[in-house]
């Protein structure tokens, strides 16, 4: 993903040689900074983002898979995230941010003082995932984790 139009966006990453805020700012050539966001005019549209920064590594789960306060404490240390180095720009890190909570869902029984960090922790997943389906799954198809979502659910 590349600053300046949506257009752009399809080239291939270029190393950001500029500081967060000097992002954007014309170089030297008079040409828009390689910035690495993925912009629509001026406006970072953290759905793209989350789409191409998340599933990079895996599967980018739905916004409402988990409540605000989970996604604000993901993201507030992706320089931990679930063991690995998973830091961003910070605009794009708001931008994504904006997204998931915007989109996120917010029930009344989450304590937001404790969210919590893995679908596979919230009552719903373990109310569709029994121990006996787990187990069947992971012997029967090539499922490692729970957080696989697609290796059972495709298409």
């Amino acid at each position: 993903a590349v600053g300046g139009t949506l257009a752009q966006s399809q080239q291939a990453p270029q190393p950001q040689t500029k500081s967060a805020d000097q992002a954007g700012q014309p170089a030297e050539t008079g040409q828009p900074a390689q910035t690495g966001l993925v912009q629509i005019g001026e406006i970072l549209d953290g759905q793209a983002l989350f789409k191409s920064e998340c599933s990079d590594c895996h599967y980018a789960y739905p916004a409402n898979f988990l409540p605000s306060a989970s996604w604000q404490a993901i993201l507030s240390n992706l320089s931990d995230h679930f063991g690995e180095d998973a830091s961003l720009d910070p605009d794009v890190a708001s931008a994504i941010e904006g997204f998931l909570v915007t989109h996120s869902s917010n029930p009344a029984r989450i304590d937001v003082n404790n969210p919590p960090l893995r679908i596979t922790e919230l009552s719903w997943f373990r109310r569709q995932h029994s121990e006996g389906e787990v187990g069947y799954m992971k012997r029967t198809r090539n499922v490692k984790t729970m957080s696989d979502c697609l290796a059972c659910h495709v298409g």
